[in-house]
This record gives structure tokens, sequence and C-alpha cells, in this order.
């Protein structure tokens, strides 16, 4: 009997964790589902910023200020010269164009604030697209899984610059995906061919460039472009596509053109107001950069970072005791949260402990992208986006002044068709993306209505 019964409850187990672990027979149930929860996402930010405080936040007096600039002064090298912020142009230009909306509205903050989500939509839509284009099942599934990105939530309520970088980081890897199968085409002789490829290399660098001078972490965009005239086999021999070398230079010159402009009139990477931003180096705000991707993974699809429980068992732990004992690194973002619900005694503990805890899941991050990199070498657009992601994640080195999750975001196109790679269409995925969302949420009502800045 007591056999009987152990058989039983393995049983109701095995059954529970088939329920949840096991791929859903209705894969068009299970896209549907997705679709739903991740929409929802945009319709909730939609409604946050509606309501929210009139009061301006963190960096939007800044960006209000430089689209007043922008209206005295035109897109001139005196308007660069003297912008506030660390960024480019790129977002007080699309703000002066869309005025005739904005200002329309009885509240003009608002619609602003309103503008990050058809650029949000936008992306998504050109991410579906490549997924369309690719053939991959459940492509607006898989595109709009980018609206339950906690880190895109804090970035579509504010007037931040990372909507329009996403936009055309998301419509440049769309022309890179269509570009590489022309490139390997067996009719790549045609004339017609050899027109499209130009045009859409040119595409994809105009692409890089005004992504660039939206938020300059995405030059690495623009850095991979060579990667186009590599092919790897099944092994480890690398085949160079001779076909390439135009569009690969088309590319190039094309998206170096806007970034050469800014670089020349700040004589430098920033505006003259923020040349202290990239002052030294301090490989911590990389490895954070790392950990923050890591964390996204792990909400969307943990099979990226699949390494044996040793391996991630010793990894933390050793992060987190150098960082508690020697380190003392502390990421300002996870406290804030964690005041929310530990007694103050427990902060101090607390904050060297997830940050290490942090470090590690950075360093683990690397290690399982490199690997994802190789896995997928002959999948083109798969070995570019973890190229890009793992160059704009490691870029966050270099910036010193204060490290932010808004480094991460960048890289937010390349990590969903990452995240596609390694999804299972099971229930625990839907659960996930729940929590997901309602993490965003959290982080995006606690900007909006918490943390007011007078």
């Amino acid at each position: 009997m007591k056999a009987l019964i152990e058989h039983a409850e393995t049983q109701r187990f095995r059954s529970w964790r088939d329920w949840w672990i096991e791929p859903q027979s209705d894969n068009r149930g299970h896209h549907r589902a997705v679709s739903v929860i991740c929409c929802s996402g945009i319709v909730v930010i939609g409604l946050l910023i509606i309501f929210s405080p009139r009061g301006l936040f963190y960096d939007e007096e800044a960006h209000l200020g430089a689209l007043l600039l922008l209206q005295e002064k035109g897109l001139t090298n005196d308007f660069l010269r003297q912008l506030l912020v660390t960024t480019g142009p790129l977002l007080p230009v699309i703000q002066y164009l869309a005025l005739v909306v904005t200002k329309s509205s009885p509240f003009n903050l608002v619609g602003l604030r309103l503008l990050n989500l058809p650029l949000i939509v936008g992306a998504v839509y050109s991410l579906h697209l490549l997924f369309k284009y690719k053939r991959v099942s459940g492509s607006a599934s898989n595109a709009a899984v980018l609206f339950a990105l906690p880190l895109v939530w804090m970035v579509s309520g504010i007037i931040f610059t990372e909507s329009p970088t996403l936009l055309f980081l998301s419509l440049g890897l769309l022309s890179v995906g269509v570009l590489s199968d022309l490139l390997v085409s067996d009719n790549r002789d045609d004339n017609a061919r050899q027109a499209q490829a130009f045009l859409l290399a040119v595409l994809a660098g105009l692409c890089g460039g005004l992504a660039f001078a939206g938020r300059q972490t995405a030059i690495p965009f623009l850095l991979a472009a060579p990667l186009l005239a590599v092919r790897f086999g099944a092994g480890r021999e690398i085949q160079f596509v001779r076909a390439s070398l135009v569009p690969v230079l088309a590319f190039i010159i094309t998206g170096a053109a806007i970034p050469a402009w800014l670089i020349w009139v700040w004589k430098g990477a920033t505006p003259p107001s923020h040349y202290f931003v990239n002052d030294g180096l301090k490989i911590e705000h990389g490895l954070m950069n790392f950990a923050f991707a890591g964390g996204m993974f792990l909400l969307l699809s943990p099979g990226l970072l699949k390494m044996s429980l040793r391996s991630w068992s010793l990894l933390l732990s050793g992060t987190t005791a150098l960082n508690y004992l020697f380190f003392r690194l502390d990421i300002w973002f996870l406290t804030r949260i964690a005041r929310m619900f530990l007694p103050v005694g427990l902060l101090d503990i607390y904050k060297y402990v997830s940050t290490g805890l942090l470090l590690g899941l950075g360093i683990g991050s690397i290690i399982c992208l490199l690997r994802a990199a190789w896995a997928h070498r002959q999948d083109f657009v798969t070995l570019y986006a973890a190229v890009v992601t793992m160059i704009i994640l490691a870029e966050a080195a270099k910036i010193t002044f204060v490290f932010t999750y808004r480094y991460t975001v960048t890289a937010a196109p390349f990590m969903i068709w990452l995240v596609s790679k390694y999804a299972v269409t099971n229930r625990f995925r839907l659960a996930r993306l729940i929590i997901a969302q309602l993490l965003g949420f959290m982080l995006l009502f606690d900007l909006l209505y918490l943390a007011k800045i007078p």
C-alpha cells in the first residue's frame, strides 16, 4: 500500500510538473496567450502615463530643455554643443516633428511621454517583420515580448531617448536580416539583387547612425557590420563572401556619417557638458550590464543561461563573498526597491549581497552569450544579435559616471531575437511573462508616482 501511495504521489508530481514544463500542443493558443499578455503591457503603460503627475522626473527637464533649444537655434552645431544631456539630438528632433500632435493635447508633458508608445510599437512591428521573413513560428508573439521587458517599461513611461533608439535598431536588424540572405543567395550576381543589397546596406547604416544620435551605446550595431562578410561552416572553417564588400562599405560609410558629424562637433563621444562621463574605466559597470541582461533572460527564456547547478552555485557564492568582504560595490537601483520591503537594519547586508549576486550573474551571462554565439554561428541573424548584444553590454564599462539600467535597454531588440531561439511554448513561459509585466508595472509606477524629483 505504501508503495502504491508513493507511486501515486510521484505520478501527481510528474503530472503537475509536466503541466507547467512540457510544451503545449496548441501552439496557436500559446502564441495568442503570449500576445495578449505582452500587448496588455503597452496599454497599461499608456494608462500610467495619462494619469501620471505633471511634474518632471530625472532627465525630463534636460530633454525638454533640448527641445526648447532646438526650437531656438535649429539643428545647428551651436545647438549640438549646448546640449545639457549625455545623448544626441534624435529625441528633440522627433519631439519637434510631433509638436503638431503633442501641442494639441491638454497636457503637453503627457503628450510628449505618450510619444514613446508609437515608437516602441514601431520597434515591435519591425521585429515582427523580421520573424515573419525568417519564417519563425509565432512571429507576432515573439516580437511582442519586447513589451514584457521590465526595463522597456521604465524607458517608455518617461521622456527618455531610448524609445526612438530602439525603433531604429529594430529597423536596422530587419534590414541586416534581409541583407544577409541576399549576400549569400545563389542569384547574388544578378544586377537587381546587387541593387537591393546596396539599398538595404544603406538603410541599415542610416538606421545605425540615427540610433547613435539617440543613444551612443548603439554604436556596436555599426561595429558589427564586417560580420556580413563572414560565414561559418559546420566546423571551424570560415568563408568570406566577396559579394559583400560593396554593401559592407556602404553600410559602414552611411552609418558613420551621423556619428562622425556629432563626434566632430562635440570633440568627443558626448556633448561638452558631459565630457566626464567616459573618463576612465569601470569593469563593474560592464558586469552589471551583463547581469541586468541576464535577469531579463531569466524572465523571458532561462534556457539561454543554461549551465550546471554546481557551476552557478560556485560562481554566485564566490562573487557574493568577494563583494561583501572586499569590493563593497552597491547598485542604488536594487537598494531603492528593497527599501519598500526590508527593515533598515538589513539594507546594508542586502545591498552588498544582491550586488555580489549580480556580478556572478553578469560573468555567467558572458559565458552563456559566447556559447550561444558559437552554437548559432551558422545562423547569421542570431550570431549578429549575440555579438552586438555583447558589445553593447560590455561598453558600459567605459561609462564611469554612474551605472543605470538604461545602458542595458539599448540591447533589447537583439536580446528579443536571442530569447526566441531558446523559448519553449509551455505554461511556465506564460507565468514568467506575467511576472515580467508585474515587475515592469511596479518599476514604472515607482518612477512616475513615488519617486518624484522636486
